[in-house]
């Protein structure tokens, strides 16, 4: 076992030929990997939207947390416009110019705004709490609507069934307005050809 923890160590410490993107494109058969993976896992999340939007709420709202995080995982591998580390960056620019994407037709996939709704949920909670210490909160709701008597409220996690509507608690209320399902699939679909192809390699 000890040379086992060894040898893991030797390996980590030794930087792959990939990191730098510098003519070697073994890092586009990792990519296409991991982006042809959350593409299927964005395919899975819909599919238990779409088979649960009119029943019960908990898997109506996994499958939305799960298509967020999975646009949100494709995202940051394509998004070259983001304030981050330059290493990021460098990668998102080679991502798009080698799989030829052009991130104009995926406006849904790499919308930012969408993509924080459910990784910053613990911020909107600690919010909460320090904002509306005397509200009752509700979560993950499904119906026509919803109004409460005789107490203030916010309202996290809630889909109504009548405007199709998915609204995620902010600091003040926030609604993500129609996930647009159609729209994202095509969107995942024209991803899917992109990463399919033969990469033309740009120096």
């Amino acid at each position: 076992m000890a040379d086992r923890v060894n040898m893991f160590s030797i390996v980590m410490k030794t930087s792959p030929p990939w990191v730098d993107y510098n003519n070697n494109k073994t890092y586009l058969g990792l990519f296409r990997d991991e982006l042809s993976t959350q593409i299927k896992y964005a395919h899975i999340a819909i599919g238990h939207i779409e088979n649960f939007k009119g029943e019960y709420t908990y898997h109506l709202f996994f499958g939305v947390q799960g298509l967020l995080c999975a646009l949100a995982n494709i995202s940051k591998l394509l998004d070259d416009k983001v304030k981050r580390n330059a290493r990021a960056n460098n990668r998102a620019r080679k991502l798009l110019l080698d799989f030829q994407i052009d991130a104009d037709k995926i406006p849904l996939i790499m919308n930012r705004d969408l993509r924080n709704t459910s990784e910053h949920y613990d911020e909107r909670l600690d919010e909460f709490i320090e904002k509306f210490p005397n509200h009752l909160y509700f979560d993950s709701i499904s119906a026509p609507g919803i109004s409460v008597q005789g107490a203030q409220y916010k309202i996290g996690r809630f889909y109504n069934k009548k405007t199709k509507t998915i609204q995620f608690m902010d600091s003040t209320i926030t609604k993500v307005n129609d996930l647009k399902i159609d729209k994202v699939k095509a969107e995942l679909q024209y991803l899917e050809m992109q990463i399919k192809q033969e990469a033309t390699p740009n120096e």
